[in-house]
């Protein structure tokens, strides 16, 4: 479960992909619209590369739809912005089909 303003991540861990739950807080209009996201079915997924980059992206019926790398540091909130209002853009009109 998300803490109160933070979008919660599945993080997979350098060397073998093991797990761990990490949350990143974000502005309140974000983390309503990552509500969103999660609620049409999104998953939020953080790897630490081995370029030393992050990569952030939206899992969504076993496709990333949306994907930020960036370098680690003050950054990755920015790109979570972008990750989370390009996937809202992708998922929205799909919502709006179902009626």
């Amino acid at each position: 479960m998300a803490k109160d303003g933070t979008i919660e991540f599945t993080q997979y861990l350098l060397p073998d992909g093991r797990t761990k739950i990490i949350h990143i807080y974000c502005a309140d209009d974000i983390v309503k619209m990552a509500n969103t996201v999660r609620t049409l079915g999104g998953v939020f997924e953080a790897e630490f590369l081995t370029t030393g980059e992050v990569s952030l992206t939206v899992l969504y019926k076993e496709e990333d739809i949306a994907i930020e790398v960036v370098p680690n540091g003050p950054g990755i909130r920015e790109a979570v912005d972008r990750l989370v209002k390009s996937a809202v853009e992708i998922l929205t009109p799909q919502a709006d089909a179902r009626g």
